[in-house]
């Protein structure tokens, strides 16, 4: 009896051992499938979220980061100047940005600001308004126009500018030359909108020690060899969502140009990034920045580029 009673119970446990099997199997490959299922999800939402910060960094962190950049070159006299570019004023940023601006420039010991045109953007105020915080600038300021300012796209508006910056005490130069203490200043008006007359430069020679300033970088392929030692641009916003590859699509100038320093065969040239936004309100890869040129016979030279 005593070995049937022990053969029944190895039986029924043999049987509880084979469903625990089973089940534990089926568990197992539940779990397996949950796993595969989940994994996409779980790489889904990475993406989503890494794509949301880049969303936000670029829309409401970016765009306000007020960043300087220095550069030197050798162009035979000395001047420490400011540049930056592409304000655009109006709808995308206003009067405390330019405060902004204008109180960093302050710290920067500037023998002169310059201003590389485009500084209003679609806008519903008083252009008087915008500008008067450029009234606290503690060194000269000089602006040319862009294409925003002359009508390409957008209302001219360019009496309405030129009586709110002189108001603001900036001179606003149109086809000019503007002696300073030790060189030059011409001051072009803007390519987009057929005003940058190259022949406000006829007169002058290379001891005048020439410095070119205007929106468009096309215009500095279009000066005459040997007189300009320096034309300073903007509007390229260095691509303003500067993606690998692809900004360069969006850059809208003739010749190839991004950001920094070029070798033309008749200037050399230096294009700013800019500080403001069109189209979109966004900056990724290219902060807002004021440009620093220390001049001099002898500071170090930057890197230059030749445009490809």
């Amino acid at each position: 009896r005593r070995p049937r009673r022990l053969q029944r119970a190895i039986g029924v446990l043999q049987d509880k051992t084979r469903n625990f099997a089973q089940r534990r199997t089926f568990f197992e490959r539940g779990n397996q499938l949950r796993r595969i299922r989940q994994g996409p999800r779980r790489g889904s939402w990475l993406a989503l979220f890494a794509v949301t910060v880049l969303f936000c960094w670029a829309r409401f962190i970016e765009p306000q980061w007020l960043t300087v950049a220095t550069h030197h070159a050798d162009v035979g006299f000395n001047a420490r100047l400011g540049l930056f570019s592409d304000l655009h004023l109006g709808l995308y940023k206003g009067p405390a940005f330019l405060k902004r601006v204008v109180t960093r420039a302050n710290t920067l010991q500037l023998d002169a600001l310059l201003v590389a045109g485009d500084l209003i953007y679609e806008s519903d105020r008083p252009l008087a308004e915008l500008f008067a915080p450029f009234a606290a600038a503690q060194m000269p300021v000089y602006a040319v126009r862009g294409n925003h300012d002359s009508g390409h796209p957008g209302p001219d508006v360019a009496a309405e500018l030129r009586t709110a910056l002189e108001q603001a005490g900036v001179h606003l130069l149109e086809n000019e030359v503007l002696p300073l203490r030790n060189f030059k200043l011409v001051g072009l008006g803007d390519h987009w909108a057929g005003r940058d007359e190259i022949a406000t430069l006829a007169n002058l020679t290379p001891a005048d020690h020439v410095v070119v300033l205007t929106h468009n970088p096309d215009t500095a392929t279009l000066l005459p060899p040997g007189i300009a030692d320096l034309t300073l641009a903007g509007h390229t916003h260095g691509g303003q969502v500067r993606l690998p590859w692809l900004y360069r699509k969006a850059i809208p100038t003739q010749g190839d140009f991004d950001r920094g320093w070029y070798t033309l065969a008749n200037t050399r040239l230096f294009i700013t990034s800019g500080v403001g936004e069109t189209a979109v309100p966004l900056r990724l890869f290219v902060p807002p920045v004021i440009d620093v040129l220390v001049l001099g016979a002898t500071v170090p030279p930057s890197f230059d580029r030749q445009p490809r």
